[in-house]
C-alpha cells in the first residue's frame, strides 16, 4: 500500500513538471495582457495533480492535509515568525547572489511592479499560499511523514518544492522555507499555519517590490553598485540582524508549539534519537502504517527520479544559458 502510494506521489510530481511545460503556452491562448494574472493561473493549473490527490483520498478533512483552525494568539505568533524569517532569508539570499544570477528576482519584480497591487498580491501571495501548500505541504510532506516520519518529510518535500521553482537561487530559498513549513505544519498540527506563512512571506516581498519600484533611480544605483565587494559589505553588515532573526524565530517557534499543545510532539521530534527517517512523530495514519518500515529504495519510483531528473536539467541549462 505504501509504496503504492509513493508511486503515485510521484506521478503526481512528474504531471505538476509537464503541466509547467505547457501551462504558459495554455494561458497564451487567452490573450491575458497581466503577467501577473498568468503567473496566477499557472500557479492553479500547477497546484490541480496534487488537489486532484487529495481529493481521491477516502480520508477525511483532517486526515487528508491536517486542517484546523488556529487561535489569535498563534497567529500572532505565526506574524512574528514572519518577520524573524524574512530576516533570515535576506541573509540567505545575500549569500546565494555571489553564485547565482537574479534574473528571476528581475523578472517577478518587473511583473508585480506593472500590474496592480491587489492582483499582485492575489496571484503572487493567495494563491500560491493555497495550491503550493495543499500540494507540497498537504501532499508530498503528508504521504512522506507517514512513509519515514517528520524529518524525512520535511526534507524530501523541501527538496521538491526547491526543485518546483526551476532556478538555483529559487531552490536554495525554497527548499529552506519548504522544510521550515513543514515544521509549522508540526508544531501546529495544522496546514493553515504553513498557509498563512507562505502569504505573510510573499505578501512582504509583493509590498517590498511596489515600495522599491517608487524610487527608480535608487533602485538602478543599487543595480549598479550590487558587485561582490558591495554584496559582502551587505552580508556582513546584515548579518547580526538576520541572527537576531534567527533567534526570535527559534523562541517564537517553540511558543508557537506550545499554543498548539504540540510542544511535546515538537520536542521529542527535536531529540537526537528522533533524527531518523524510519521514526515517526505524532503520525497520522493507520497502525499498519505505524509499525512497518517503509524501505527507503521505494521512494525512489520511476516517476519521481525523471521529474527530478528533468528539473535538475531545466535547472542547469537555465543557468548555463544566464
Amino acid at each position: 500500500m505504501m509504496k503504492t502510494k509513493l508511486s503515485v506521489i510521484g506521478w503526481v510530481f512528474l504531471l505538476m513538471m509537464v503541466v509547467s511545460s505547457f501551462a504558459a503556452s495554455f494561458i497564451s491562448l487567452f490573450n491575458i495582457q497581466d503577467h501577473m494574472l498568468e503567473n496566477g493561473l499557472g500557479t492553479i493549473l500547477l497546484g490541480l495533480p496534487a488537489v486532484a490527490f487529495l481529493l481521491l483520498q477516502e480520508k477525511t478533512r483532517k486526515e487528508k492535509v491536517r486542517f484546523h483552525w488556529l487561535t489569535w494568539k498563534a497567529i500572532l505568533l505565526l506574524m512574528i515568525i514572519a518577520i524573524a524569517l524574512e530576516l533570515v532569508t535576506i541573509e540567505i539570499n545575500i549569500a546565494t547572489s555571489f553564485i547565482f544570477s537574479n534574473y528571476t528576482t528581475d523578472a517577478i519584480s518587473n511583473d508585480v511592479s506593472s500590474s496592480t497591487f491587489l492582483i499582485s498580491l492575489i496571484c503572487m501571495a493567495v494563491l500560491p499560499a493555497i495550491f503550493e501548500e495543499l500540494s507540497f505541504r498537504g501532499a508530498f510532506f503528508q504521504e512522506y511523514r507517514d512513509a519515514y516520519g517528520a524529518w524525512a518529510g520535511a526534507i524530501l518535500s523541501g527538496l521538491l518544492f526547491g526543485l518546483y521553482h526551476m532556478n538555483m537561487r529559487q531552490f536554495v530559498y525554497a527548499f529552506i522555507c519548504g522544510v521550515f513549513f513543514a515544521l509549522l505544519v508540526e508544531a501546529t498540527d495544522s496546514i493553515v499555519s504553513s498557509i498563512l506563512m507562505h502569504f505573510m512571506l510573499n505578501a512582504i516581498s509583493c509590498i517590498a517590490i511596489y515600495i522599491v519600484a517608487k524610487f527608480p533611480e535608487q533602485e538602478q544605483e543599487l543595480a549598479i553598485e550590487a558587485q561582490n565587494q558591495y554584496l559582502l559589505m551587505q552580508l556582513l553588515s546584515f548579518f547580526p540582524i538576520a541572527v537576531i532573526g534567527l533567534v526570535i524565530l527559534i523562541l517564537s517557534y517553540i511558543g508557537l508549539a506550545k499554543c498548539c499543545g504540540q510542544y511535546g510532539i515538537v520536542k521529542e521530534m527535536f531529540s537526537w534519537k528522533n533524527l531518523t527517517f524510519h521514526k515517526r512523530i505524532g503520525s497520522i495514519g493507520t497502525e499498519e502504517m505505524q509499525s512497518e518500515k517503509t524501505p527507503f529504495r521505494w521512494l525512489f519510483s520511476f516517476p519521481l527520479v525523471i521529474s527530478v531528473i528533468l528539473c535538475i536539467f531545466v535547472i542547469l541549462a537555465i543557468e548555463v544559458g544566464m
